[in-house]
């Protein structure tokens, strides 16, 4: 059984603290918004690791499937070595075997360490009893439209360039809500506009060029379409463009499960204020959804979940056929199947 702790900082809220200096003792980040926990833990070995040496000497990155918790407690109470502090991030904690065995050190961590362990999990996993100090959960969820729209705005004054209104939409509209995709296209922008001083949309629409039409969005409205010449044209312009395949299938993998949770939530006859808050969706973005789901049947989107667990193990099994052929095989299947 997991538990949600009573009370969970918001990126937001953690932000102005580690600007500050504030660092804890220990994390635990919640959530799947991997760029504002990336953002953070940037912000935290700013603080921390100094000296560009200290870094190699004093930054531990660990998994928990490939770690033992005895190993991460001895790494974590290891002094650091030229400098004050060390920093360990345990991804994917929630796999970690034996997990209670954290209990004892997060009760009564060193004060030479900052341990950050990181769940996509909204929860925190059983087995863990979150001490009173020294302990901050912090949960990182996708960011709502208007929350999209003012970190955009905040990351442009960060350069001391000001954004207008129609050019922050537009590129929403093209970069399909991911911070990534639009942190990378505002670092072009600020190349782009030279010493002006605010990025309009004329600014966007020249330097993007035809990223809408392939993008993600672009692709999996494609697949909705069924329509397997433009699919596999997007596709292929995409892997092109150097967007890594296993991110491509990563995006159309949580199209179909998106689609296929709204249409069992829709079927329980929940509101769609109420799917929307279940599965965490931006409103925008559900209501883009919807056409989308309303083109495959209850029985279609179970055979292609079982499509998608196929291909997972296929892309991560199979080394002799290339992971971009896979994905064109299993698109084709997706649409003539």
């Amino acid at each position: 059984m997991t538990t949600v702790p009573e009370k969970l900082l918001k990126y937001y809220q953690l932000l102005p603290q580690l600007k500050s200096g504030k660092v804890e003792l220990v994390y635990i980040f919640l959530g799947e918004e991997n760029y504002l926990k990336n953002e953070a833990i940037q912000i935290i070995k700013q603080h921390l690791l100094k000296p560009d040496f200290a870094l190699d000497f004093n930054f531990n990155h660990l998994y928990g499937l490939q770690t033992e918790v005895d190993k991460i407690i001895e790494i974590a109470n290891t002094l650091p070595a030229f400098n004050n502090k060390r920093l360990v991030v345990v991804d994917e904690f929630e796999k970690l075997k034996k997990i209670d065995k954290l209990n004892k050190y997060l009760e009564n961590p060193v004060d030479t360490t900052c341990l950050i362990l990181n769940s996509t999990s909204n929860n925190v996993p059983s087995g863990i009893k979150l001490p009173q100090k020294n302990c901050v959960t912090v949960i990182f969820y996708p960011l709502w439209e208007n929350e999209l729209y003012r970190w955009i705005i905040n990351k442009v004054r960060e350069y001391g360039k000001n954004i207008s209104s129609n050019a922050v939409e537009k590129l929403i509209e093209y970069c399909d809500n991911s911070l990534f995709e639009i942190n990378q296209e505002l670092k072009k922008l600020i190349i782009y506009i030279g010493e002006k001083k605010e990025i309009t949309i004329n600014d966007v629409l020249n330097l993007t060029g035809d990223m809408k039409k392939f993008s993600l969005f672009a692709l999996t409205d494609a697949i909705s379409q069924k329509n397997f010449e433009n699919i596999l044209k997007i596709f292929r312009r995409m892997v092109s463009m150097g967007i890594d395949v296993m991110k491509i299938f990563g995006a159309i993998n949580n199209f179909f499960h998106t689609l296929w949770q709204m249409k069992y939530l829709k079927k329980m006859d929940l509101q769609e204020n109420e799917i929307i808050t279940k599965l965490n969706l931006n409103p925008t973005r559900y209501k883009k959804l919807l056409p989308s789901m309303r083109n495959f049947s209850e029985i279609s989107l179970y055979k292609i979940i079982l499509l998608l667990a196929e291909y997972d193990k296929k892309l991560k099994t199979i080394s002799i056929v290339p992971k971009n052929i896979l994905i064109e095989e299993m698109l084709y299947k997706i649409c003539f199947s």
